[in-house]
């Protein structure tokens, strides 16, 4: 009898409960001056992202910026997935793998980089450097005290994630790479990604829906959220410059060095017969850059951002890296 007054009751109740959990959030990751941070109403709409968010400030590399990630799964799971979306994506790109990973009772940990998703985002361009995400990802990775990891590299900043393994090496059982571009002077950018990438420096505006999902309108409010307006962009800005080149010259050399040298673990290479960003070709060169990588696989419908082909690649790789 009473159903309408009682949902509004439960209804009030959780808006306060949200209400005094964001005021917590932001006591104890306070906002610095050169950075932005989106306000959490702008991902209320999300679907099919369910998970809770968790937040860290107090790595050394951070120096106080708030960085976000997707810890689920149990922490004494027997493989752990990172997984690294690329550009100008985040933690969203990954929400089809990710029940598959769980329902394998594995732990996954999908870090949003900063300037991306739900992390905090800084003014300058100048902010972003490649070995420096890298460093607070491998930060993290410790903190989380990860184990038994399989690195999932996704996307156009392929040299970031290849980077993350090269600290604590002894935490990694495997990596997989979608579509995954590697900057490399042997590596000529082809036409479409040289317009992908220049569009993204030169058009503040530009609607970054329209390109990762033009026609999967129920995803569109995701891609935008986290960029408000176009001073929330300058990692956007930045990452489109390294798809054309690293700038860290003996950053990229060092990270080579390692999975040509020193890397012992299985990898598995897929790639999206559907692609228009980086092809098969791409990925084949990709492989020869890694120590005993076997030829890329292909999923003829799948496209750059794996759509809805992701708990296809979920359910390969449960079993490709299968413990022993």
């Amino acid at each position: 009898m009473l159903a309408e007054e009682c949902g509004a009751e439960l209804s009030a109740f959780f808006r306060e409960r949200r209400r005094a959990q964001r005021e917590l959030s932001v006591a104890a990751h306070p906002l610095r001056d050169d950075a932005l941070r989106t306000p959490d109403q702008a991902f209320a709409k999300l679907t099919d992202y369910p998970w809770s968010p968790h937040y860290v400030s107090d790595l050394p590399a951070l120096d106080g910026l708030r960085l976000h990630y997707l810890d689920e799964g149990p922490r004494d799971a027997r493989r752990t997935w990172l997984l690294i979306h690329g550009h100008p994506t985040w933690s969203y790109v990954f929400r089809d793998l990710i029940p598959v990973f769980l329902a394998a009772g594995d732990r996954v940990i999908a870090p949003d980089l900063i300037g991306f998703g739900k992390s905090d985002k800084p003014k300058k361009e100048a902010a972003h450097r490649l070995a420096w995400h890298a460093q607070v990802l491998q930060q993290l990775v410790e903190r989380l005290d990860a184990r038994n990891v399989v690195l999932v590299n996704h996307g156009l900043t392929g040299l970031l994630g290849l980077a993350v393994p090269t600290v604590s090496a002894n935490r990694y059982a495997g990596m997989l790479a979608l579509n995954t571009w590697l900057t490399a002077p042997a590596a000529p950018l082809p036409m479409n990604l040289q317009k992908w990438h220049e569009q993204f420096a030169r058009k503040p505006k530009l609607s970054i829906a329209g390109q990762v999902s033009p026609a999967q309108t129920q995803e569109t409010p995701a891609w935008d959220a986290p960029f408000p307006d176009a001073g929330y962009r300058a990692a956007v800005r930045a990452f489109a410059g390294f798809i054309a080149d690293a700038g860290e010259p003996d950053f990229a050399k060092a990270v080579l060095a390692f999975w040509r040298d020193a890397w012992r673990h299985k990898s598995l290479l897929i790639a999206g017969g559907a692609d228009v960003l980086v092809n098969q070709a791409a990925m084949q060169r990709l492989g020869q850059r890694i120590a005993n990588a076997p030829e890329p696989r292909v999923i003829d419908a799948m496209d750059h951002f794996i759509s809805s082909h992701g708990d296809d690649v979920a359910h390969r790789a449960v079993e490709y890296f299968r413990p022993s």
